[in-house]
């Protein structure tokens, strides 16, 4: 329905200048083809998607991140750092996903898009059930270590669940990164541009601090895919 959504809002979009042409509308419905056609090849085995923000063929926006850092990040010769003011601290960052289906399921996979950027290439996540509208950190489902080779090319990471955790319907989970090693830095993409718009909520904290949420009503969100198998 996501998928039909967008055609939908391509072609009576307000903004005459917004809409699609013929050609565009025919180009979108062959790859909206080709992403129904991935979520049967995870029906096929066995899976539920439950959130999906990679479009066609896995694509991200490759120009939009939001990074998981330790403090004083130590970045490659030639790398050029855009800061907002003041000093990069310690970040985390998180994003939720609901498990809308009738069913409850067992965590399979998580995949999401993501580039090293400084100091170790290692990546902290953590499932975590929602407390009160927050990431509630301290009932952490299940953590993975991700490693990769050290390169600065952005990359597409899919973890197996080990302990496979019951996700109940109707509840809101957080998916949760963190760098462990000092002087690093490693960012999340987000999900293509004119991406399945809709409610997206999105944490992050600093130093080991309170989380902080933000709620976007028309935001794209992450390119992060979630799979779980009926129970």
């Amino acid at each position: 329905r996501f998928y039909l959504m967008r055609l939908m809002r391509g072609t009576v979009v307000e903004d005459p200048a917004g809409r699609w042409t013929a050609s565009r509308l025919l180009e979108e419905v062959h790859a909206t083809q080709r992403l129904v056609c991935r979520v049967t090849q995870h029906e096929s085995r066995g899976e539920i998607v439950l959130t999906d923000g990679f479009g066609d063929e896995d694509s991200f926006n490759p120009s939009s991140t939001n990074s998981a850092r330790s403090k004083d990040p130590n970045y490659p010769p030639n790398f050029q750092v855009i800061s907002m003011g003041g000093p990069l601290l310690d970040t985390d960052i998180g994003t939720a996903f609901d498990v809308s289906i009738d069913q409850d399921v067992r965590l399979e996979t998580i995949t999401l898009a993501i580039v090293h950027r400084a100091g170790e290439d290692q990546l902290d996540l953590r499932i975590a059930p929602d407390l009160n509208g927050k990431p509630d950190s301290k009932n952490t489902l299940e953590s993975f270590r991700v490693s990769g080779n050290g390169s600065y090319s952005p990359r597409i990471e899919t973890i197996q669940s080990r302990q496979h955790p019951v996700l109940r319907q109707g509840h809101r989970y957080w998916i949760l990164l963190s760098v462990p090693a000092p002087h690093s830095e490693i960012a999340l993409y987000v999900a293509p541009f004119d991406w399945m718009p809709g409610t997206r909520y999105f944490a992050e904290r600093h130093n080991s601090g309170e989380w902080e949420v933000r709620e976007a009503p028309g935001g794209q969100g992450y390119a992060v895919r979630v799979t779980g198998r009926p129970m």
